[in-house]
């Protein structure tokens, strides 16, 4: 059997590590584990419960830092994995009993950097029923190319699994950026084939307080701020990281990020000048007319990390360290 290093990342997750726990511990099959939970400057005792609950699980590493966001804590548990695989778990999630031998079996038969099967919404753990192991009628796999990422990135990272040789490959998340889904994704993208299936190996409850996908200066959770603007710093850093990428995938992410920049400054009425992003929008359509083409003078990259700047200009955004660093850089810290 292909052994599993499944990395689970916590942060002031309490309530919900009993249900998790169970889940990993009611995996079906018989797979070499290894359980690296990384406490990501918890301080509700969330890394004191996992140490008491998980003794006598084997292969157990907990690792405690100081917060410094999800991105961070996930390559932390990269750089621990010890077994080929890396199945990512979030610390209020819930696997189904199959996931991992499902994801294994097919990574396998496949022959992908990563696969994965759509999460979904759970108001009632207790209460939550799975299904049998599905046939091979039922799985349905569909690659997910370069370009489908760039244009839908991706969010959610609960029954996720990596070739842990692959994940190293590319690089990991990208510390730069705060959340961990839309820059590790790109780069696996880029690198490896990811594969999506239909069974749902994952579950998440509807209602998590604090959670960054709800992280609005409106509380709109249809608007979620950090999330916003981490997916334009991911993709601006991206394409800067990738002189070579084709003029499409540029285009594709200048237009994407153009129209969720201006969405944003109209429904929040942010105080801002709107001839700039105006502009912006309209120039990004014009260049996704042109999408196979090069456009010498035209800095994609730099456009969108402006369109953040702005971002962070007019609301609270996390970001990591070396975040703050690269903000300096008149490409990606002017705002629009």
């Amino acid at each position: 059997m292909t052994g599993v290093t499944y990395i689970v990342t916590v942060y002031n997750k309490r309530p919900y590590l009993p249900h998790m726990l169970a889940s990993l511990k009611n995996q079906a099959g018989d797979i070499p584990c290894q359980y690296v939970f990384v406490d990501d400057g918890s301080t509700d005792g969330s890394s004191d419960f996992i140490e008491e609950q998980t003794a006598g699980w084997g292969d157990v590493q907990i690792v405690r830092q100081a917060n410094q966001g999800p991105a961070i804590a996930l390559n932390t548990g990269i750089d621990a994995a010890r077994q080929p695989y890396i199945l990512l778990v979030d610390g209020d999630d819930v696997l189904s009993p199959h996931a991992t031998r499902l994801l294994t079996d097919w990574a396998d038969r496949l022959g992908c950097g990563v696969i994965h099967g759509d999460g979904t919404w759970c108001d009632d753990f207790q209460r939550l029923e799975f299904g049998a192991y599905p046939d091979d009628s039922q799985i349905n796999p569909r690659v997910i190319n370069l370009r489908h990422t760039v244009k839908f990135s991706h969010c959610g990272s609960t029954g996720v699994l990596l070739r842990t040789d692959a994940v190293r490959r590319a690089g990991a998340c990208d510390d730069r950026v705060f959340i961990q889904e839309h820059s590790l994704f790109l780069r696996m993208a880029n690198t490896t084939q990811i594969v999506r299936i239909n069974p749902l190996p994952s579950f998440a409850p509807r209602h998590v307080t604090g959670r960054i996908m709800d992280n609005t200066d409106a509380g709109n959770p249809t608007l979620p701020v950090q999330t916003l603007h981490d997916r334009m710093l991911a993709l601006a850093l991206f394409i800067g990281d990738n002189p070579g990428l084709a003029p499409v995938y540029r285009s594709i992410a200048f237009k994407n990020c153009a129209t969720d920049f201006w969405k944003w400054l109209c429904r929040y009425d942010a105080q801002s000048p709107t001839l700039v992003p105006l502009g912006m929008l309209w120039a990004a359509r014009l260049r996704y007319g042109l999408k196979n083409f090069d456009m010498p003078g035209l800095n994609e990259s730099g456009l969108i990390g402006r369109m953040a700047a702005t971002m962070r200009q007019l609301t609270p955004i996390r970001l990591t360290d070396r975040g703050r660093e690269i903000l300096s850089a008149p490409a990606l810290g002017t705002p629009a």
